[in-house]
């Protein structure tokens, strides 16, 4: 993609310089990364349970808030972004709902619209989402007391101990770090996306839904990245449907 700005910009040039007739890259479209399932990395579920115990245990600094933000990533599949976004009117934690309305992917508080149409979406929560969601509420409301007027209100869901939003690379750097402090894979903090995805699947979760609660354009690009998981279960449905049609229940 790079070769490709830098070989637009060149013949840019020649045809300014009249060297050239035309630019026979400019409407060359950018070439797509083929990003197949043997390209995601994620978590088995014996790793997030892994994980979650060692962060419980952790005496690291805002332990507890990291164990909680990334809780919410593997329990929703939402983008980093888009997790750094929320705030707390997105959140509704009675009926257990979360709507991805902007997404924040650079340092500050400026956010921009999510990166598709379909990305603006709404997500139902279990209950252990709703369980880290009201963890960093309630660590909020701890830190507010502790930090008096010297709090400062932003209204995002992970915050800081003073409320300010912690930069976008220095979430992936604290989580590389617990990683590697609890003695367990690093697959990327998008791997916890993937791990999402793919634990639900493997849950039999139907794929429309899983499609829908990481804002997929379609269930047909959710298909390409995790047909391999599909394709492990179809043994285990099976069985699940001789017992529904034959008995055995």
């Amino acid at each position: 993609m790079h070769c490709l700005k830098l070989l637009r910009k060149i013949l840019k040039t020649a045809h300014k310089r009249g060297e050239i007739d035309s630019n026979p890259a400019k409407n060359v479209p950018n070439p797509r990364v083929d990003k197949g399932p043997d390209s995601i990395k994620s978590w088995d579920d014996d790793e997030v349970k892994a994980f979650m115990a060692a962060a419980a245990a952790s005496t690291s600094p805002n332990a507890e808030m990291w164990r909680n933000t990334a809780g919410v990533a593997i329990s929703t599949g939402i983008r980093r972004g888009e997790l750094l976004g929320l705030k707390w009117p997105n959140i509704d934690l009675i009926k257990g709902k979360l709507t991805v309305a902007r997404a924040r992917i650079k340092p500050g508080t400026e956010t921009k619209s999510p990166k598709t149409k379909t990305s603006a979406r709404t997500i139902s929560l279990g209950p252990d989402g709703v369980r880290f969601l009201t963890g960093l509420r309630d660590g909020q409301d701890a830190d507010r007391a502790l930090w008096g007027a010297a709090w400062t209100d932003t209204g995002f869901v992970v915050v800081l101990p003073d409320g300010t939003p912690p930069s976008p690379d220095s979430v992936t750097r604290r989580f590389r770090r617990d990683c590697e402090q609890f003695g367990i894979r690093y697959v990327t903090w998008h791997g916890l996306r993937h791990t999402y995805a793919t634990l639900a699947l493997m849950s039999t979760v139907p794929l429309h839904v899983v499609s829908l609660n990481l804002g997929h354009d379609n269930p047909g690009i959710t298909l390409v990245f995790y047909a391999q998981v599909l394709l492990r279960s179809t043994t285990e449905s099976a069985v699940t449907a001789d017992k529904y049609i034959f008995g055995g229940r």
